[in-house]
This record gives C-alpha cells, sequence and structure tokens, in this order.
C-alpha cells in the first residue's frame, strides 16, 4: 500500500477558471503535462480510490477537456500510454463514470483505440487493473455496442487536424 495522499496534490490546475480556452489550445501544453504529472503520481501510488474522493464536482469540465486532448495527442503519437489516461482522466471524473457529458467523449477513446492498432483486451486490462472494475465497466460496455452507436459522428466529433496534425474536433 502507498503513502501518497491525494490531499497533497496541488489541484488548483484542474480549476476551471484557470483553464478557460483550453480544449482548443495547441496540444501539447504545459496544462497538459501538469494534469498528467498529476494522474501519473496518482496511478503509480496506488491512490485512485482516495484520489476520486478527493475531487471536487468542479474539476469535471477540466478533466474532460484533457481527456478529450489525450485522445488526438494518442493518434498522433500512436501512445496507447497517453491514450489510458486520458480514458483515465474521464473515468475517474467527480461526475461520476456515468453521465451523459462523459459518456459523449467515450467515442473518441474506441476510436483512437482502433486507429493505433491498440490490441483491445490487453488495453482494457491494463486500465482495470489500475483503476478497477466499477470505474472502467462504462467504458467496457460502450466497446460491446455496434459501432455504428459508438461512431464519432454519433456523438458529434468529427475527424481534423490542427497545425500540429490530427485533432478530433467537435461538431457541436
Amino acid at each position: 500500500m502507498s503513502s501518497m495522499d491525494p490531499n497533497e496534490l496541488d489541484l488548483g490546475v484542474l480549476e476551471p477558471e484557470e483553464n478557460q480556452g483550453y480544449l482548443p489550445r495547441p496540444i501539447p501544453t504545459e496544462r497538459d503535462e501538469q494534469i498528467s504529472r498529476i494522474l501519473d503520481e496518482v496511478l503509480v501510488g496506488g491512490a485512485v480510490a482516495r484520489f476520486v474522493r478527493s475531487l471536487e464536482d468542479r474539476y469535471s469540465p477540466v478533466l474532460r477537456a484533457y481527456a478529450e486532448r489525450m485522445a488526438s495527442e494518442a493518434v498522433r503519437r500512436r501512445d496507447p500510454e497517453i491514450l489510458r489516461r486520458g480514458l483515465i482522466a474521464l473515468l475517474i471524473g467527480p461526475d461520476g463514470p456515468d453521465p451523459r457529458e462523459a459518456c459523449v467523449i467515450f467515442p473518441l477513446f474506441s476510436d483512437a483505440i482502433e486507429r493505433i492498432g491498440c490490441d483491445v483486451s490487453p488495453f482494457l486490462e491494463q486500465t482495470r487493473q489500475l483503476i478497477g472494475d466499477a470505474l472502467l465497466a462504462p467504458f467496457a460496455r460502450l466497446l460491446n455496442r455496434p459501432k455504428e452507436k459508438r461512431s464519432l459522428k454519433s456523438m458529434g466529433y468529427t475527424l481534423g487536424a490542427d497545425a500540429d496534425g490530427f485533432r478530433y474536433l467537435r461538431t457541436w
């Protein structure tokens, strides 16, 4: 058991007022790195459950934006670890693992898994080992749906690019 205390982390980087306009910024940014470091500390420290309990509702929009950004970054770099970190940020958000706002973003991760050539079963198993069955379950359920019910288009996304390369874009 780790002695890492989530209350010792500086969660100021998750404050919405500090992240106005974060989603459309170029990828990566220093903010992406700061959030990644927090998540890495929590995951390596084995303190996911305590961290989830310490998160406040107001952090949800920032974690969702980070998740969207990491899905694009993972495709650019063809890196399943970046993808996993983004998915975990989405699943641990304080608005729970299954609210509609988070579920709308799930297709980015389904698409990105295929796009980077990641084997789904090991990806899910490794993610489950980090965050547990309960937090992973909503995304695992999505993967069991027919492809047309988990498409990017069905949730208001399209493929695009910015000055730095590939990017998932909202159509809403």
